[in-house]
């Protein structure tokens, strides 16, 4: 009986919740105590059930510890075609998980005494116009370059990438036009692939050898990476590999990497060998001190640290030094955590199903193996309607001149939390502050711990009539994009088409005065003192101001 009289029901429990509480209670038992893989292995089942319904692509996880592996697990199909499964021996890319590597090889090459980390760019590539070739090594590894993101750039060209099969010659060629940078070199950290993506054409200067050649003998074969190699000519046929899917209209299709550009991701390789390289990177299989200079934060001109060292994040979690990276590319999504001071347990979650979180995934198996509680606290209770409101508005980020809007939905979903700020579902706060000069700015830190700060354009979306959208219709002209926008007027409608695109036409969708939204890109027109249209601006998280010049002003 309970306490208050009534009969006890009986407590059924499911294997996988028995099988968690072993394998916690295992992990808090000390650190020297062996991991239940068994409980393990139940507790993987559970979270990867989804891939493994027939007919879905999946993932393939494995976890290791001490250099020892602990799980090897697929769940889905290789091949939604001919119905071949996942298993632990599939090939998979990388995403950006291969930086890692391309910076392995460049520190190596450093150690052989090839070349200085704090060499510029121009020292190694005579020709290289500016800014490129003012840029350090260490910049290019650390994302503190300020380089645009190429992917972004030939999106606006009309091509984004999945429909045009970009090579390492066209990205050099995007990147050579560019006059200007996110941000003066060291003076920030912006997420580039463009970076990554100039140290292949580096490497194989210092060394006569096609990168593909460099990373093999200086990265994989000492750590002992059978099973790696690089997506350099997408036409490679390559036994084993996965297929990458992404779900639209209800159904899964193909979408692969149709590229060739290789240095920010384009790896291809196994779970095995991501569960060797960090035990392979702490034996110092790679020689002293690679590790380090992996994993040391990267400081900027004053000072500050950021959360990224050489091609790795750095950071704490469940109480301990965590790093990892992350990575997608076209359909596949990956994510490599491994936790140095835990006797390097190791992590590796690579999926070929473009609505996969491997992220969040290893990190709750990475907790059960740890034996800690969820990285995230329990949400607070919503905000008053009152505090939510405060919230609305269209707001610019000030770093990026990214715009965000937040609406009566959005608002909806805030929750109270420590210290002033409000939750957002997606593991972002924001909390109302003030700028140096005086002025109300709003803080978004988002779940990683970044913080930026936006200024409020508007109350509420800007409504336009048809004769306020006049006065931006024309033609803008870049020379570093090496397109002309045409700006038309159609049923009350602002629409942009390029010329190195036709047909291809964005629906400018407006926010507030002069601020517009097309998908992922914030648009910006420019006035003169008199009030005239002059020039038009395109933003993203990762290029942050591309001006594009109007070429008749009425």
């Amino acid at each position: 009986m309970q306490a208050d009289g009534k009969p006890a029901r009986r407590l059924r429990m499911r294997p996988w919740v028995v099988a968690l509480g072993a394998l916690v209670l295992a992990a808090r038992a000390g650190a020297q105590a062996p991991l239940d893989t068994v409980a393990l292995a139940a507790v993987a089942d559970r979270l990867f059930a989804p891939f493994a319904v027939p007919g879905n692509p999946g993932c393939v996880v494995g976890v290791a510890h001490g250099g020892r592996p602990l799980l090897r697990r697929a769940y889905g199909l290789a091949n939604l075609e001919t119905g071949t499964p996942l298993t632990p021996a599939s090939v998979l890319e990388s995403g950006s998980v291969a930086k890692q590597f391309t910076a392995a090889a460049t520190i190596r090459l450093a150690m052989q005494g090839r070349l200085r980390l704090d060499d510029s760019l121009g020292h190694h590539w005579p020709g290289l116009p500016a800014p490129l070739r003012g840029l350090t090594i260490r910049q290019l590894l650390s994302h503190t370059s300020g380089l645009r993101e190429w992917s972004t750039l030939v999106e606006w060209q009309g091509w984004p990438r999945g429909r045009r099969a970009h090579t390492q010659e066209d990205l050099l060629a995007l990147l050579q036009r560019q006059r200007g940078l996110n941000h003066p070199p060291g003076v920030d950290f912006s997420y580039t692939n463009s970076g990554f993506a100039l140290v292949p054409g580096l490497l194989e200067r210092l060394t006569g050898r096609s990168f593909r050649d460099v990373v093999r003998r200086e990265v994989f074969a000492p750590a002992g990476l059978i099973g790696s190699d690089w997506r350099d000519d997408f036409t490679r046929v390559l036994p084993g590999r996965a297929q990458a899917y992404a779900r639209r209209g209800g159904v899964w299709v193909l979408d692969m990497p149709f590229e060739d550009v290789v240095g920010p991701g384009g790896m291809l390789t196994t779970v095995d060998d991501w569960l060797r390289w960090p035990w392979a990177l702490a034996r110092g299989d790679l020689g002293p001190g690679l590790l380090d200079s992996l994993a040391t934060p990267t400081r900027l001109r004053d000072g500050r640290p950021t959360r990224y060292g050489l091609g790795l994040y750095v950071g704490r979690a469940f109480g301990t030094r965590e790093l990892w990276h992350t990575g997608a590319t076209a359909g596949y999504r990956t994510a490599l955590l491994w936790y140095p001071e835990r006797d390097v347990l190791t992590v590796a979650v690579l999926c070929n199903a473009a609505s996969a979180n491997p992220r969040a995934l290893a990190r709750r198996l990475a907790a059960v193996a740890l034996g800690a509680p969820p990285d995230n606290a329990p949400p607070g209770p919503p905000l008053p309607s009152s505090a939510a409101r405060a919230f609305l508005g269209v707001y610019r980020d000030v770093r990026t001149n990214v715009l965000v809007e937040l609406d009566s939905a959005a608002v909806a979903q805030l929750r109270r939390g420590p210290d002033g700020w409000a939750w957002g579902p997606g593991g972002e706060a924001w909390r109302w502050s003030r700028s140096p000069v005086g002025g109300p700015v709003l803080l978004r830190r988002d779940a990683d711990g970044d913080t930026a700060a936006l200024v409020r354009l508007a109350a509420a979306r800007w409504r336009p009539r048809a004769v306020e959208l006049a006065p931006y219709v024309g033609r803008y002209r870049s020379d570093e994009l090496g397109a002309t926008a045409a700006v038309t007027l159609e049923d009350d409608t602002l629409r942009l088409e390029m010329d190195t695109r036709p047909g291809r036409r964005w629906t400018l969708l407006p926010r507030a005065p002069d601020h517009f939204l097309a998908g992922s890109t914030t648009l910006r027109f420019e006035r003169d003192a008199t009030g005239r249209v002059v020039a038009l601006h395109l933003a993203q998280s990762r290029v942050w101001d591309l001006r594009l010049e109007r070429l008749f002003i009425p």
